[in-house]
């Protein structure tokens, strides 16, 4: 389903609540284009159904806290938000990968800040998330221990702010290396891994002259295979339904 979408155009901030709620007049889907989470966000609920109604009940579900659909709810952030919430489809292999070389790093998420635009979200306390990465002089050492589906988070920092600013998901070519596939401008494109690793260091340089976020390291979350399968089977009752 990834490949599928090589090509397709590229769009930020791409969908809404509409026409549940009105703070954000875009749609629940979107198929036609993609921004780097929708993307991500489509292609698994994809995989994971086997007909129109079962993809988008697992989108709302991928998208928002226990699939309540609402701006509230929705998954804004990657690394505070979106791989909690859907610790029931990944589980994060950073440290597992990476072990003693991850490096840690805190961030503040101020969701009351961030929803003062909407007029919403009043009270809400400000979290200090902490969270680690793998460097990206490291990903070389971790490379091919990586799976076809793993949820990549792009880290990126500038100054002492430290975020997940992209996401993307890993495959296999036909020559074996590891890809990244994923939605950047302008169109969804597959690259081996350890290239896009290194052409970003590159750019480092460049962005660090323009004062812009530097490239850091990355992220891996594994999709929790037997468990969905099991779950699968278990909703509708026959095994055949395992995926």
């Amino acid at each position: 389903y990834a490949r599928q979408r090589v090509g397709q155009p590229y769009e930020m901030y791409l969908l809404g609540e509409f026409p549940f709620e009105v703070y954000d007049p875009q749609p629940l889907y979107e198929l036609r284009k993609s921004d780097c989470v929708v993307f991500c966000e489509h292609t698994y609920a994809m995989a994971l159904s086997s007909d129109w109604k079962e993809f988008f009940q697992t989108l709302q579900k991928i998208r928002y806290k226990d699939g309540a659909i609402g701006m509230l709810t929705r998954n804004h952030y990657t690394e505070a938000d979106w791989n909690k919430n859907n610790a029931w489809l990944v589980q994060d292999v950073t440290r597992e990968l990476a072990s003693d070389k991850v490096k840690k790093y805190r961030e503040k998420i101020d969701r009351e800040k961030f929803f003062a635009r909407f007029g919403l979200g009043k009270g809400i306390p400000v979290e200090m998330l902490e969270d680690d990465y793998i460097p990206s002089d490291v990903i070389p050492e971790v490379v091919n221990k990586l799976q076809d589906g793993d949820f990549v988070n792009v880290v990126r920092g500038k100054g002492e702010s430290v975020w997940v600013g992209h996401t993307g998901l890993i495959a296999h070519n036909a020559k074996g290396e590891v890809t990244l596939i994923h939605s950047t401008a302008p169109n969804v494109v597959e690259v081996p891994l350890l290239k896009y690793v290194s052409e970003n260091v590159e750019k480092n340089k460049e962005r660090k002259k323009k004062n812009e976020a530097q490239f850091l390291g990355l992220k891996f979350l594994r999709l929790r295979a037997e468990e969905l399968s099991y779950q699968g089977a278990r909703d509708v009752g026959s095994p055949t339904a395992s995926r």
